[in-house]
């Protein structure tokens, strides 16, 4: 059973602060390899004439999270330096 976004918010808070710090990077890495693939993908589709509206939907989306992660990561970062 999948969870909500505000339940998935509630675990990451509960999330020990060494252990949040520790996964940060990981989804930043990640998240940056999805969006390049994405990009890639969408250049491929845009070469063969094809409809690119749903992979720039998803790119969109894929880009926010990332985003999010950097912040989140960001953040982690501040709370350990300051």
């Amino acid at each position: 059973m999948a969870c909500s976004r505000l339940e998935a918010k509630i675990r990451l808070c509960a999330t020990p602060l060494c252990d949040r710090i520790t996964l940060a990077p990981n989804h930043v890495v990640k998240g940056r390899a999805i969006v390049a693939r994405r990009r890639r993908l969408i250049t491929r589709i845009r070469e063969r004439e094809g409809d690119s509206a749903e992979a720039w939907r998803l790119l969109s989306l894929f880009e926010s999270t990332l985003a999010a992660f950097e912040d989140d990561l960001v953040s982690l970062m501040d709370q350990i330096t300051n």
